[in-house]
């Protein structure tokens, strides 16, 4: 008799703005500098949270990767490490996120900027 066992693996990814490799792999040693990396291999791999290091995380005029950003994962959290120090600043008119997964939590993230004329969070 054959015993088949699935194990369903999950990750956890990490983000640092004050990373300066732009190859690193996610990992709690070497974090992604820009959250989409993060979101970008979240949407296509088990990744259970994001784990975003305090620091201000620019629009794409100032620091592409940190603004218009797609998550289609479900079941994950996106979790800032201080929530008034881990700060999403908009500009232009772009949302943060956009979520089309089920089941997402974003907890510990300022997210500021633009104005009344240019409306856009998630």
């Amino acid at each position: 008799m054959f015993l088949t066992i699935f194990c369903t693996y999950s990750q956890n990814i990490f983000v640092d703005v004050n990373t300066l490799s732009t190859v690193n792999n996610g990992s709690f040693t070497e974090p992604y500098s820009k959250i989409d990396n993060a979101i970008s291999f979240s949407n296509s791999n088990n990744v259970d949270t994001i784990f975003i290091a305090s620091g201000d995380y620019l629009n794409s005029y100032d620091g592409p990767g940190n603004q218009n950003l797609n998550l289609s994962a479900s079941n994950i959290t996106i979790y800032g490490e201080n929530p008034s120090n881990t700060i999403v600043k908009l500009g232009g008119g772009v949302k943060f996120i956009e979520l089309t997964g089920t089941n997402v939590s974003i907890e510990n993230i300022q997210i500021e900027g633009n104005t009344t004329n240019y409306q856009g969070a998630i």
